[in-house]
């Protein structure tokens, strides 16, 4: 799945690491980005996935890490997301796995800022989820359909993000 998706990946990196972290200014719309597009997602996994293949939900750490920064939590997001069905192992795989990228952001955040509420990115949560799940991660199909349809989920997920970022560049 990663090779399938690398191009996406890096995608989001790029944007991601075109942000100033280091500001209250750039990091609110970090954060912004991670709400609107984990909303959706977190929404489509409720209907989704079962219960031990969900990813502990982030939302309420993502705003009060904005409302600590002064940033209002108000606004409905306007990403929407979908994935095929059978695609769950491909979302999760994408969602989770993103907390590994978090903690490196959380060093660099402690480094520059470290008076920056951090509730989000410290959360362990999701890198022990992440780390639970793994073994299952590592193979997520049991056909060569269901895996088309992972790696399909896991490129949403990142489209979606992608796509959050270019929604909220106007917010911050």
């Amino acid at each position: 799945m990663r090779q399938s998706t690398w191009s996406d990946h890096e995608t989001l990196d790029t944007i991601i690491s075109a942000l100033d972290l280091s500001s209250a200014s750039g990091y609110a719309r970090f954060l912004q980005i991670q709400r609107e597009a984990r909303a959706p997602i977190e929404a489509w996994l409720a209907e989704n996935a079962s219960k031990d293949m969900r990813p502990p939900a982030q939302l309420a750490l993502i705003d009060t890490d904005l409302a600590e920064l002064g940033h209002s939590t108000s606004a409905s997001p306007q990403s929407t997301f979908d994935a095929p069905r059978d695609g769950v192992g491909g979302v999760v795989w994408a969602i989770a796995g993103s907390s590994m990228g978090n903690r490196s952001i959380l060093a660099d955040l402690r480094r520059s800022s470290p008076q920056f509420p951090a509730a989000f990115l410290a959360d362990p949560a999701m890198p022990a989820f992440f780390k639970a799940i793994r073994p299952h991660l590592a193979n997520p199909a049991k056909s060569t359909a269901q895996l088309a349809a992972s790696i399909a989920a896991a490129r949403s997920v990142f489209a979606c993000f992608s796509s959050a970022a270019t929604a909220t560049r106007e917010i911050a």
